[in-house]
């Protein structure tokens, strides 16, 4: 994966965070994604240099999920 993709996809994080902040969303679930999704993150790092393949992809849909839930328990109106 490029380094230019990899920037992307950790920019969605930061985004679907700063929606929720700004938009004061926030709540016990959103906060609580925000902190799985960080983790997952991390966790994927050394996943990734020394784990077996299958267990990045179980951290990688970790954050993916908590981005998810963050934004879908803000209910962002977007109009």
């Amino acid at each position: 994966m490029s380094q230019t993709c990899q920037t992307r996809k950790t920019h969605q994080g930061a985004v679907a965070v700063l929606v929720v902040v700004l938009g004061d969303r926030s709540s016990a679930v959103t906060e609580t994604c925000a902190w799985v999704y960080l983790v997952a993150r991390l966790v994927y790092v050394p996943a990734y240099a020394f784990g077996p393949p299958g267990l990045r992809s179980v951290f990688w849909q970790g954050g993916q999920i908590g981005i998810l839930v963050i934004l879908a328990d803000a209910k962002v109106d977007c109009r």
